[in-house]
């Protein structure tokens, strides 16, 4: 077997992972270059739009990116949703560029989510593949297909995807039990070729200290105002979990010192809610800042698959959670660390102080980028020796 400075990885990821903004992306990202870190050589190929300017980038001596564009992707995405089908179908157009990869003779081919996988039939026989599942896919998407006119189509087209993506690798990565328990129950996979490796944080960039009375002045605010902050991607969960905020949260809040800060690219289609006590940010490059100057982290997830890196970023930045327990999924051990709540009881729970739970800090250190990365060595080096 290879050792740890001979391995090669490529991993195939059907999103544009550099800069690391979203949940996917980040943990692509940041398992990659820590993997890296260890000797491993890891190049991540990343799928961009058809009008972005690709990019090689080499992060450091064992970790590089490169992008590419398929062929026909805006054309596909005017006759499909939230680009399903621009992901398995217009690889097939990429095969070529997967065939130079080939001559570079990497060991592990990692997919990342189901769009790609149409490209398992280009991989050697020889050579480890594994699919990384974000989510369940058929669940995650559901909300999606049924605003389409032909959801019963997508919902079968997504399904057989996702099937032959579990089905025809030698390992798939799960991030959370909940997940791997519903690709054994759905999908009939055995549970033996399913690891659970869990959404990870990265520490390091929570250490460095911020000016909490500086940062509120800057949204005309003071230490006399208590924040709330939701922070979320642009994508359905999130977007349901703003709506109840705006609608369902907000108007039992009676407190007027009480404000609501929205971060990142959830709150694009909300800024007409922007008020005296909401504050809609839009995507930041730093979302730190934002997490110490707030009070307490709110997490009304009640839809969706995979796990919330959210909440892991809540607790290393020392912020009391209030979370339903659907938006704990994947972090069953840290549910002592927030308080758990129906959404009705969000305003009340809210109102009252809350307390960081400092016990929280020793849970979080087997979610750093650094522990988890290492978890997932241990799965290649397990599958190169069964080979």
């Amino acid at each position: 077997m290879k050792d740890q400075h001979e391995m090669k990885v490529l991993d195939l990821a059907p999103t544009q992972v550099y800069p690391p903004i979203t949940g996917g992306c980040i943990r692509i990202f940041e398992l990659g270059k820590y993997i890296a870190q260890q000797g491993i050589d890891f190049e991540i190929l990343s799928m961009i739009g058809t009008f972005k300017k690709k990019k090689n980038l080499e992060i450091n001596k064992n970790f590089r990116v490169t992008e590419f564009k398929p062929y026909f992707t805006t054309a596909l995405h005017l006759t499909s949703t939230r680009g399903i089908f621009p992901y398995n179908l217009s690889l097939f157009y990429s095969k070529k560029l997967l065939k130079i990869f080939l001559k570079q003779g990497y060991d592990i081919y990692q997919f990342e989510f189901p769009w790609l996988t149409s490209l398992y039939e280009e991989i050697p026989r020889d050579k480890t593949k594994i699919f990384v599942a974000h989510n369940v896919e058929f669940d995650w998407y559901q909300n999606e297909i049924n605003r389409t006119l032909f959801p019963q189509y997508y919902s079968n087209r997504i399904k057989k995807i996702e099937e032959y993506a579990l089905k025809n690798c030698d390992k798939v990565i799960s991030v959370s039990n909940a997940d791997k328990n519903r690709f054994i129950k759905f999908y009939g996979i055995e549970e033996n070729k399913i690891e659970v490796i869990p959404n990870g944080y990265d520490g390091e960039k929570f250490k460095k200290a911020y000016n909490a009375a500086q940062l509120k002045e800057k949204f005309g605010l003071t230490d006399s105002h208590k924040i709330v902050v939701f922070v979320g991607s642009n994508y359905y969960p999130n977007q349901e979990a703003l709506k109840l905020i705006i609608h369902r949260i907000i108007p039992y809040v009676k407190d007027k010192n009480i404000i609501f800060l929205i971060v990142g690219r959830v709150g694009k289609d909300f800024q007409k809610f922007s008020s005296k006590n909401i504050r809609i940010v839009g995507q930041v490059n730093d979302i730190v800042p934002y997490f110490k100057m707030s009070d307490v982290a709110v997490n009304p997830i009640i839809s969706g698959s995979g796990s919330n890196l959210k909440v892991l970023e809540y607790l290393a930045a020392g912020l009391p959670i209030i979370s339903t327990p659907f938006g704990m999924r994947g972090f069953e051990d840290l549910k002592d660390c927030a308080t758990i709540s129906d959404i009705k009881d969000f305003p009340e729970h809210i109102m009252k102080e809350k307390v960081f739970n400092k016990k929280a800090f020793n849970k979080l250190k087997r979610y750093e980028w650094t522990s988890i990365s290492k978890e997932m060595q241990s799965v290649y080096y397990k599958l190169l020796r069964e080979k």
